[in-house]
């Protein structure tokens, strides 16, 4: 397993001095590299720091998202980067969350109505587009699969879920 950067960050991770390793995200099912900095923050007291080569490379400290436009974690290159806030980050995600119910993004059984649910993230708030039936499962897909894009495209895209290459088994 390996992983890309450009050949114009090397002096950089060198002059860094510190060692690369990759880490196992379950959430997210990918491989991040990373390298751990230890100092001694101004009282005195001994820390230790993660820092993520994504990061580093685009030289970014701040609050928000480093994003691997192609969602491979482990392409470094500066052209596959870049600094999005969190909705952009929420949107460009490259897989069915862990805890999922029906398979589809954006489909989730609700227990206490006892319907499957239709939401997205619109201005950084969880908003219900539609409930469904318990045998209206594929209905629900369906109507995600076309609020998803009416609501992100162009800047979303899934990949896998694009309206051209839908295939609905009832």
């Amino acid at each position: 397993m390996g992983g890309l950067i450009d050949t114009n960050v090397l002096d950089r991770l060198i002059k860094h001095n510190h060692s690369w390793h990759l880490i196992y995200d379950k959430k997210l099912k990918s491989y991040y590299a990373k390298s751990t900095e230890s100092y001694y923050d101004e009282n005195g007291k001994y820390k230790q720091r993660t820092i993520y080569l994504h990061r580093f490379i685009l030289d970014y400290e701040g609050k928000n998202y480093v994003d691997h436009e192609n969602h491979d974690t482990l392409d470094n290159q500066i052209h596959n980067l870049k600094i999005v806030d969190q909705s952009v980050n929420m949107k460009n995600g490259s897989g069915i969350r862990k805890n999922n119910t029906s398979g589809e993004p954006n489909v989730g059984w609700n227990n206490r109505e006892e319907r499957w649910i239709v939401q997205f993230s619109v201005n950084k708030k969880n908003k219900v587009f539609g409930r469904f039936r318990e045998n209206e499962l594929d209905k629900a897909i369906i109507f995600a699969r076309k609020m998803r894009q009416k609501l992100y495209k162009p800047d979303f895209v899934q990949e896998g879920y694009n309206m051209d290459n839908l295939k609905f088994i009832s």
